[in-house]
């Protein structure tokens, strides 16, 4: 019998301030021993969560011949405290190990207050108005904007993992629609077939739908990691099947979905004699719920100055990103862009996919051309 030996691995924040000044920058080590000996050249995750929010930035540093790594942060101005996650995730044979603490940032004006405690009453109460403002409002409007980072991540995970779009006469299970998000075909009669086995299975047990679903009919299989969720209605069934756990916006566009596919071709879902040619159409609609040319390939459009100089920051080196893969590769797909700004810009996911959606909202990412390339 081979017996595999397992190390130990201790990993030890250098000292940091209590507290920083905002817009200084932070010098965080940590130090790395494995079974009490410092290894060069292994790789030491650094998290920075702000406000308990995150990891926001994540960096990584290789440890030197003291087992030191060593990475900067730059403190921003609108945070209040700044936790710092050390963590080393060595091969199989060596247990990881995780160090974390707190640095709480202060402003310039508290750092001078606290140093000249003899300011004038009118200087401090200017004092406290820009207090007020940089700690109230900014916050408020920081917690707004990574609201819409979120729902903007929503928005493309819900997209990302879409695979079909299936419509099945509720009394036969019979495929009348079909709909392929990512260019795979798949067997549809036998899905249906599946379906309509697991509805009969269903009934035969006795199985109710779930409570608050009686309305919509909603129902949900999963399977692995796939998902397939369900909207009966009188005489069709609305199918979807995902990668991953559906959301709750996603689900509510299913059903406004069906209810508009309804409200088109329900004399046809009730008479329907055999020709599933006519709900073709229902591509057009599908397309105006569910943004599918997020999962297509794209390219990045030549920009003039003026329009460069308008965007802000995060979409300046989101865009030049873009247009380095476009010149390197001929296009790209955005979850492929998203992977590549989350490790070279270190900004929060969320906030990434905002600003794509913004490039792409000003039309300077666009999936229409590389088409017509592609085709």
């Amino acid at each position: 019998m081979i017996q595999i030996i397992t190390l130990n691995s201790s990993l030890t924040l250098g000292t940091l301030p209590g507290k920083i000044v905002e817009g200084e920058t932070l010098e965080i080590s940590a130090t790395l021993l494995i079974n009490g000996t410092p290894p060069a050249g292994e790789i030491v995750t650094f998290e920075f969560y702000y406000d308990g929010a995150g990891p926001i930035i994540v960096k990584t540093a290789g440890t030197d011949v003291t087992g030191t790594a060593t990475v900067s942060l730059k403190v921003p101005s609108d945070v209040g405290t700044v936790r710092v996650v050390v963590r080393y995730d060595g091969p199989d044979y060596v247990i990881g190990a995780t160090s974390e603490t707190d640095v709480t940032v202060i402003s310039y004006i508290i750092y001078i207050l606290q140093l000249s405690p003899y300011w004038l009453p009118p200087i401090g109460a200017v004092i406290g108005i820009v207090v007020a403002y940089k700690y109230g409002y900014k916050r408020r409007k920081l917690r707004s904007l990574q609201e819409k980072w979120g729902k903007s991540l929503i928005k493309f995970q819900d997209i990302s993992n879409l695979d079909y779009i299936m419509i099945l006469k509720k009394d036969s299970g019979m495929s009348l629609y079909n709909y392929s998000f990512k260019a795979e075909e798949l067997d549809y009669q036998l899905m249906s077939g599946f379906l309509t086995a697991i509805s009969a299975f269903q009934k035969e047990l006795g199985i109710k739908e779930k409570k608050g679903a009686i309305e919509t009919g909603e129902w949900e299989i999963i399977y692995q990691d796939f998902n397939i969720f369900g909207i009966t209605r009188e005489f069709v069934q609305f199918i979807l099947i995902l990668e991953g756990a559906i959301s709750e916006s996603l689900k509510d566009k299913v059903l406004r979905f069906a209810m508009d596919v309804e409200r088109q071709y329900n004399s046809e879902f009730m008479r329907f004699k055999g020709n599933i040619s006519v709900f073709k159409p229902i591509d057009s609609i599908v397309e105006q719920y569910f943004d599918r040319s997020m999962i297509q390939p794209h390219i990045s459009i030549d920009l003039s100055p003026d329009q460069m100089k308008k965007l802000v920051d995060l979409e300046k080196r989101i865009y030049n990103l873009a247009a380095h893969i476009t010149t390197d590769q001929g296009f790209f797909y955005i979850g492929d862009l998203v992977r590549n700004a989350l490790n070279m810009l270190g900004e929060e996911k969320g906030h990434i996919i905002d600003s794509i959606y913004s490039l792409k909202a000003k039309g300077y990412l666009t999936s229409s051309r590389v088409s017509v390339l592609l085709d």
